[in-house]
């Protein structure tokens, strides 16, 4: 607290509780202009203003920067004017708490708004990297810092990103092995972890470090944040808090470009099991075709001859449809009411069902592209019939938000089920692993879902939600 004349701004006495903050001993700053002792360079207005106010006898509540011993620091002040001398208050109690901590964390929290947004714009690791390490130094006011992220390929978390500090502390900046140091532990538990003092811990890379203490930061699966610093106890609870922010932001953009090139294999996957179908099946097709004519003159009236017909033309749009979508990318589907038993009915007869069953109990019409509707439901026949047996029993079947295909067959284990969409995966012997990635895309091309379950009769079931029902 100051206690100042308000006729000359005159500085009367000061507690202990200003001399402690503000570094200033009352015999000091008594007798001296407020403004000479408190105020930075470049204050002199916002002072006034507020003396301004008091000088009307306001009671002033406000946020302001002041200068003590140590320099420059954020206050919340609170001044209230006592006594009166004509149109003048005799003078104002000022107090003053520090808050710099609680500005510099809200000024923090708003550039790693910031810094979010262009994490979140990075296309490579190493520049989601390059800018973790520029929003510590920079945002967070930490100048030791590194990126560390795993690979695969050497089983080692791999320096990608670090700040020139740390080579001065550490000198060349390390890889951590498979269970090596602190980096390692945090990296594998998955739990921040703060060093106050690391020469003491034993999980240390060296016994003689530089380093006097480090904060861990893991970003998910993908590697870890560290920062350092030569003075023990460097890191306290805000900057832990920061740094997790910090590193939060980091992982879910790491995660995105994960996915990213995990769609962009899947999608050259897809392409080249295009081609093969396009190379390996239009022959045949085209002497089936041939065949067919011949096979057809005279006897055009042959509903055997017109249902093999049928099969071929089926055949030959789904190759164009298939290489249609691999070459030329997701395109918008073509909606339009379907009735879900015409559509299964019709998807039973293109598939080889032996002596397996349909049940249809749906009544229901959705809005969906009736070409890819029925490369879904063909696919989810064949996975049935393939893995369920040649006389197993099939049921599609309406449900809430969409509608199911089951069966009785051996089912899914509930391990694999998290896996049967990836691209090559099968349980059965000389099984492609396409036809349910061919279901999943045509399922996220109409913006549904798709989860996998155990039917009531111990089978698989695939539970197609997110639908619009038309009718």
């Amino acid at each position: 607290m100051i206690h100042e004349n308000e006729n000359n701004h005159v500085i009367t006495g000061v507690n202990e509780a200003f001399e402690e903050v503000f570094g200033y001993e009352e015999g000091v700053v008594v007798g001296r202009n407020v403004a000479d002792v408190v105020v930075p360079e470049g204050g002199r207005a916002a002072f006034e203003a507020v003396r301004d106010r008091s000088t009307r006898g306001e009671t002033v509540v406000t946020d302001v920067e002041r200068l003590t011993a140590d320099g420059p620091r954020d206050f919340f002040l609170h001044t209230i004017p006592y006594g009166t001398d004509a149109d003048h208050t005799l003078g104002v109690y000022a107090w003053y708490t520090d808050i710099t901590e609680r500005k510099a964390y809200e000024r923090a929290i708003d550039g790693l708004h910031d810094t979010a947004h262009a994490i979140m714009r990075a296309e490579t690791p190493a520049a989601v990297a390059d800018l973790v390490v520029e929003s510590a130094r920079d945002i967070l006011r930490v100048p030791a810092s590194s990126v560390h992220l795993y690979d695969e390929r050497t089983d080692r978390l791999e320096p990608v990103r670090w700040a020139d500090r740390i080579e001065s502390i550490v000198g060349d900046v390390p890889a951590f092995e498979r269970g090596e140091g602190i980096a390692w532990a945090v990296f594998e538990t998955g739990e921040t972890r703060t060093v106050d003092d690391v020469s003491t811990d034993p999980q240390r890379l060296e016994a003689d470090t530089a380093v006097g203490s480090e904060t861990i930061v893991p970003m998910g699966e993908h590697g870890t944040l560290i920062v350092s610093s030569e003075e023990k106890a460097a890191f306290g609870e805000t900057d832990v808090s920061l740094l997790e922010t910090l590193a939060l932001h980091a992982t879910t953009a790491l995660d995105r470009i994960e996915r990213q090139r995990e769609l962009e294999s899947r999608n050259e996957r897809l392409a080249e099991f295009a081609n093969v179908v396009s190379h390996d099946l239009r022959n045949p097709l085209t002497v089936a075709q041939g065949r067919l004519e011949l096979a057809r003159d005279g006897r055009e009236d042959d509903e055997d001859l017109a249902a093999i017909s049928r099969a071929l033309d089926r055949s030959q749009a789904m190759i164009d449809d298939l290489l249609g979508e691999t070459r030329d990318g997701e395109v918008t589907p073509d909606l339009e009411p379907v009735a879900l038993a015409d559509a299964a009915e019709r998807a039973w007869g293109h598939v080889q069902t032996r002596e397996a069953t349909l049940a249809v109990t749906a009544t229901r019409s959705i809005g969906a592209d009736p070409t890819r509707l029925a490369r879904l439901l063909e696919n989810l026949f064949r996975n049935a019939v393939e893995h369920g047996g040649a006389d197993v029993s099939v049921t599609v079947a309406d449900r809430e938000g969409g509608f199911s295909v089951a069966d009785d067959g051996p089912g899914i284990p509930a391990e694999a089920r998290a896996r049967v969409f990836d691209s090559g995966f099968s349980m059965a012997p000389g099984g492609t692993g396409f036809g349910l990635e061919i279901v999943e895309r045509v399922v996220e091309a109409h913006g549904w879902s798709i989860d996998v379950a155990e039917s009531e009769d111990g089978g698989a079931r695939f539970d197609v939600t997110g639908v619009e029902f038309v009718d």
